[in-house]
């Protein structure tokens, strides 16, 4: 039987544990809300000058439209995310190999900046889907069409979700509540999966003009 001087000391570690664990964690969801807000930034900045819109471009913006692409926007934000979910895999295989805090919160960096293109890049490739308007559409049936898009879009958002929790409460379940760090490591690998998944398949996004051009060539 514990003493009770032993019983206080297990109760006062535990409690100064679970007090570090949660500024650890305040700390990492601050790191990963601020990566992602400066990726978000750092997008915008970056196509902008790539690709300058708009009639007021000053010379710097000019010289930008004259210098050869290499790649199409909708191309290039299709790689980029592409890239951004093969980064986030990464990061959810890498926590079986994560033993300090510091290498965390530089997993949380990687993981804000390819969550901020995963947010950013389906709504920006669906815009501009959208504005590619044909003349011998109606202008009803292109509105239709992208209210279609949208929705579209949210359910393939909560979808995963509603399949993630039903796997989360199964592993937790499955596990029990004194294997919570290898239940949480599981479901972050299963994580890794899905966006491995989801990069293989992001890989195959061809614009409109693609499309109909392989078509054409397919045709000849």
């Amino acid at each position: 039987m514990a003493s009770p001087a032993r019983t206080e000391i297990n109760e006062s570690n535990a409690d100064e544990f679970t007090r570090k664990a949660a500024i650890a964690g305040s700390r990492g969801l601050l790191v990963f809300a601020t990566s992602s807000l400066i990726s978000c930034f750092s997008l915008l900045t970056v196509f902008r000058y790539l690709f300058p819109t708009g009639t007021k471009a000053n010379k710097h913006e000019m010289l930008a439209c004259e210098r050869p692409h290499r790649f199409s926007k909708h191309t290039l934000i299709t790689k980029v995310w592409t890239t951004s979910h093969a980064i986030f895999a990464t990061c959810m295989f890498t926590t079986y190999f994560l033993s300090s805090t510091t290498s965390i919160y530089a997993m949380m960096v990687f993981a804000g900046s390819a969550w901020a293109i995963t947010t950013w890049a389906p709504f920006t490739l669906i815009s501009m889907d959208v504005s590619t308007t044909d003349s011998s559409i109606d202008i009803s049936e292109e509105e239709n069409g992208a209210g279609i898009m949208i929705g579209l879009l949210n359910v393939s958002i909560c979808l995963p979700q509603i399949l993630a929790a039903f796997v989360s409460g199964f592993v937790f379940w499955w596990l029990g509540n004194e294997n919570s760090g290898t239940s949480i490591v599981c479901l972050l690998n299963f994580g890794g999966v899905a966006a491995a998944l989801a990069a293989c398949l992001c890989a195959g996004i061809h614009s409109r003009e693609n499309q109909e051009l392989e078509v054409s060539q397919g045709w000849e």
